[in-house]
């Protein structure tokens, strides 16, 4: 298990599914966020979370997590 803080300002990540293909280590990534929000999108569904709310998905797997503002978020990381 890795557990990090993360404050950054507005972003987004996007992995395909090449990128997801040469992944190395297969997590599954928990977003909990503090402060501003977080929208998660995996296998056509998107989850947006706020503070109280947390979204987990797999990095091994072609995702998008944006978050449109300001962050602070509590990330933990599970070997898949």
């Amino acid at each position: 298990v890795v557990l990090t803080r993360l404050e950054a300002n507005r972003h987004r990540v996007v992995k395909t599914r090449s990128l997801a293909r040469g992944s190395q280590t297969p997590y599954l990534k928990i977003v909990a966020p503090w402060s501003g929000h977080a929208e998660v999108q995996q296998y056509g569904s998107k989850a947006c979370v706020s503070n109280g709310s947390w979204a987990i998905y797999d990095t091994s797997q072609p995702y998008v997590v944006a978050n449109p503002q300001h962050t602070e978020h509590l990330i933990m990381m599970v070997l898949s």
